[in-house]
């Protein structure tokens, strides 16, 4: 609890207002996850706590980070964004591209829409990045979400999304005391790289602020 709320509290502090949680679900993971019920209960024990002191926490939300392996499974039991019909998928590392259009479709077949957890880091957009691109421009019900920490350290994927204005939201990943939030790197790298250029500017306000609204909460 201490280390969750003092994750929250930085997080905050960094101009945070509204966070959705999006712990580890799926087997894949082995004892780093636990059930969705013990996932809930954990949460709403964390939000009372939280709300003890209004205004020192992010307003909080539940979603998951879902791993799929899309060789292996052909069906989902996520927690979705916020109540939402989104949920976040995470892949492996090396899955290429036509194993993230079949994990799309894996959703899609369920009803949801997708939000691809941290791409950067996938095979299929480092090494079919024309294609990938294309695929994403063809999907509106597929967005992308992209570390801070890869941002704001200035990691080349990263910034191909940010520069093909394919990212959608910008998530801290962080897990506790060995991974702090750096969602105030994210900001500062983007406010450098908009300038007082308008349309990046109007992107970067978008991707920082607007868009997990209107996705997640409409």
């Amino acid at each position: 609890m201490k280390e969750a709320k003092d994750n929250l509290r930085l997080l905050r502090s960094q101009g945070v207002a509204t966070a959705i949680l999006t712990p580890h679900v799926n087997s894949a993971f082995g004892d780093r996850t636990l059930t969705k019920e013990e996932l809930r209960r954990r949460f709403s024990s964390l939000k009372e706590a939280c709300e003890e002191e209004p205004g020192a926490y992010p307003v909080l939300t539940l979603g998951c980070e879902y791993y799929l392996n899309p060789r292996k499974e052909d069906r989902i039991d996520p927690i979705t964004m916020a109540g939402s019909d989104v949920v976040m998928l995470e892949l492996p590392e090396n899955v290429k591209l036509s194993g993230v259009i079949r994990a799309v479709n894996v959703a899609r077949g369920q009803g949801y829409r997708v939000l691809l957890a941290h791409p950067e880091k996938y095979y299929a957009f480092q090494s079919q990045w024309d294609k990938a691109l294309e695929f994403l421009r063809s999907s509106p019900d597929v967005f992308v979400q992209t570390e801070a920490w890869d941002i704001g350290q200035h990691k080349e994927y990263a910034w191909r999304f940010i520069k093909s204005r394919a990212s959608t939201v910008i998530g801290t990943d962080s897990h506790g005391y060995r991974r702090f939030p750096v969602y105030d790197l994210a900001v500062a790298a983007l406010t450098e790289w908009a300038g007082d250029d308008p349309e990046r500017r109007d992107y970067t306000e978008r991707l920082l602020r607007l868009n997990a609204q209107e996705i997640f909460f409409s």
